[in-house]
């Protein structure tokens, strides 16, 4: 389902998904939000960084699941969902429609 439909549409793992990589599809359910918490060493290696370009072609099967995740957060590359798809109709709204329908019908938002 396009972000038109994301509330019904989508499941809740593609919201988290869409919500942490660019911000669409967020709740304010506050009793589910889950809250990761990483530790940051003070001493041993960098962190691991990938080039996201490399083999971007077949990212599905060559990426392991720790380069997706670094290049999905970080890039937008690599997502397991493609969140901008269906948002055509919002670059054609005006703000006011867009404040309107948020406000009023949970849509645009």
């Amino acid at each position: 389902a396009g972000f038109s439909n994301w509330m019904s549409g989508w499941s809740q793992d593609k919201k988290i998904s869409c919500c942490r990589s660019v911000g669409k599809g967020c709740t304010t359910d506050t009793a589910h939000t889950t809250w990761l918490l990483v530790p940051i060493p003070k001493d041993g290696p960098a962190p691991v960084e990938y080039d996201c370009n490399a083999g971007y072609a077949k990212w599905r099967s060559g990426w392991s699941k720790s380069k997706k995740n670094w290049c999905c957060f970080r890039l937008g590359k690599g997502c397991p969902y493609d969140c901008n798809a269906g948002l055509e109709w919002l670059n054609m709204w005006g703000a006011e429609k867009k404040s309107f329908c948020c406000a009023k019908e949970q849509v645009g938002c």
